[in-house]
């Protein structure tokens, strides 16, 4: 993965140690970012700060970013900025309490933290795509348009990345080779994969959520213990219907 979100770890491991709490401190508070990040959002979209509870509560319980925090992965830090990234575009196009500028310029820059700590995230852009098309639609003046959009998501976002993966040079490898290396090798790592393990799930039962994942597993004299990372029906099988509902209501 690039590499913003393994520096934050590698930071916590420098002030804390190499153990569990140098681990899991940043991720820990990326997590619960997430959850002030939910709350702002959905009181923006929604426009009731009782909704913005409501959503974020239903995040708590949808079980899978309580685990996806309090463990020294990405999940947490990548949702994080791309919540961050959405938030700031819908100050300008949701709540006009922003200009256009400034919210595409904070737009961009949190997309492009997004970008340098997973590549999924580029999947952000495809919602950003449609809240674009809207302010193509409202705009008289869309070829300035044109431009910021194109400065604030891909220009800003490719700089940042640049700058992000010149932490290399911190290891000992310095020069532009070996950012250039380290692109070539995620892009083959990811599409030259091809592991198996004796627990894996088949993707067709996801839904059902048949089979957690074990972010940890310890049995010993019969007692088993372990970090399970699973989501909540009760939450996951609505959003199916809340899709719906929305694009009814569109």
């Amino acid at each position: 993965h690039p590499m913003l979100g393994k520096a934050l770890i590698a930071i916590g491991i420098r002030i804390f140690g190499d153990q569990a709490w140098g681990w899991r401190i940043f991720p820990a508070v990326a997590g619960v970012g997430t959850l002030f990040a939910v709350y702002g959002l959905a009181t923006l979209l929604l426009e009731s700060r009782r909704w913005g509870v409501g959503a974020a509560t239903l995040f708590m319980m949808a079980g899978t970013p309580i685990p996806n925090s309090r463990i020294a992965m990405l999940h947490a830090v990548m949702l994080l900025w791309m919540l961050l990234s959405l938030w700031a575009f819908c100050q300008h196009a949701v709540g006009r309490r922003w200009s256009r500028r400034k919210a595409l310029l904070w737009c961009g820059i949190f997309f492009g933290l997004a970008l340098s700590t997973k590549w999924i995230s580029l999947l952000t852009l495809e919602l950003l795509a449609l809240c674009v098309l809207v302010l193509f639609k409202e705009a008289h003046d869309r070829r300035t348009l044109a431009g910021e959009v194109l400065i604030a998501l891909l220009v800003i976002p490719l700089a940042i990345y640049i700058c992000v993966q010149t932490t290399l040079w911190l290891g000992g490898d310095p020069g532009w080779s070996s950012v250039w290396r380290h692109q070539t090798y995620m892009l083959s790592y990811h599409t030259s994969l091809n592991a198996t393990h004796p627990y894996a799930s088949r993707w067709v039962t996801w839904p059902l959520m048949l089979r957690p994942i074990w972010y940890y597993f310890h049995e010993e004299a019969g007692r088993v213990s372990g970090i399970v990372c699973i989501g909540n029906p009760a939450v996951f099988w609505m959003i199916p219907a809340g899709i719906g509902y929305a694009i009814w209501r569109y």
